[in-house]
């Protein structure tokens, strides 16, 4: 049995994008392996990923479908904090946010509590 050549030349093709396909991957891969961990780590230090939850947070971001989520949320949560005329979160300044105690970041309360009400709306703590 013969195998006509439009067939084999559309084997090949098809081969050939399946290449291109899984080296494009590899290379978001390799970006998101370089850049997420201190990505990440920016997150635990303004006390919007809570450090025992680092290594899930890293895990996440893997996920592009995961991130686009993210951001809808955080569109989402400022867009409804806009109408309702509340602060909008903050990154505030670098710090350790402790779960409990004094106001280690120099926020107010107020912008402590928003941000606190952002975070849990994205689903990264409690």
């Amino acid at each position: 049995m013969e195998i006509p050549a439009a067939i084999v030349e559309k084997l090949v093709e098809y081969i050939d994008d399946s290449t291109k396909m899984f080296e494009k991957r590899a290379e978001v891969e390799r970006k998101v392996n370089e850049v997420g961990p201190s990505v990440v780590d920016t997150l635990v230090k303004r006390g919007l990923v809570d450090a025992k939850n680092r290594e899930s947070a890293l895990r996440a971001i893997e996920d592009p479908v995961k991130v686009l989520e993210s951001l809808k949320k955080t569109a989402e949560f400022v867009e409804r904090a806009a109408k309702e005329e509340q602060p909008i979160p903050s990154m505030g300044s670098a710090s350790e946010i402790k779960e409990a105690g004094g106001n280690t970041s120099g926020e107010s309360a107020e912008m402590k509590e928003v941000n606190r009400r952002f975070v849990r709306a994205l689903g990264l703590r409690g």
